[in-house]
């Protein structure tokens, strides 16, 4: 298997939508928080910034966690314990100096991470999979959320589970 188990599980309702939620290193340090996850020093309980898609995201939701930049890509899957409302950022102390826009009480989802990838998911890699290749967040990635159809979903799990 491709990823170190950390949450309760993985198991997904039947029907739940598929998203991928992406994390700027610029203004979250996305892996040092999995790093703390993986080693058990942090909740894998986050609360994520939720610019649109708002109404369609729902609990049991899986979500694939993507970070930005030079080295792109799925770096984790996690699942939406907590439907997006307005909340605070509860992981402060990972944030950078540049995200001052992100603070207070904005619409946020609950996620509850259940596998950090050994290995990423590379844009590289997928933008080559005849399956991705048109993914939203390799189209257009200046956006936070993005929605999976069925069969994006589906090769992402198969990718990440292997």
């Amino acid at each position: 298997m491709r990823a170190d188990m950390v949450g309760h599980g993985t198991d997904l309702g039947k029907g739940s939508a598929a998203w991928v939620f992406q994390g700027n290193p610029r203004y979250w340090r996305i892996d040092d928080f999995l790093r703390d996850v993986r080693g058990g020093r942090v909740d894998p309980r986050v609360t994520w910034l939720v610019t649109r898609y708002a109404r369609r995201i729902a609990e049991g939701d899986r979500v694939y966690l993507w970070r930005a930049g030079a080295e792109a890509g799925v770096v984790a899957l996690a699942r939406v314990v907590g439907a997006p409302g307005p909340r605070s950022d509860d992981k402060t102390a990972y944030r950078t100096a540049d995200s001052e826009r992100f603070v207070g009480d904005r619409m946020r989802a609950i996620l509850e991470l259940d596998a950090v990838l050994d290995t990423p998911l590379t844009r590289s890699a997928l933008r080559s999979d005849p399956l991705l290749e048109d993914m939203a967040i390799l189209r257009f990635p200046n956006a936070t959320n993005f929605a999976l159809d069925p069969a994006e979903a589906d090769r992402l799990g198969t990718l990440a589970t292997r």
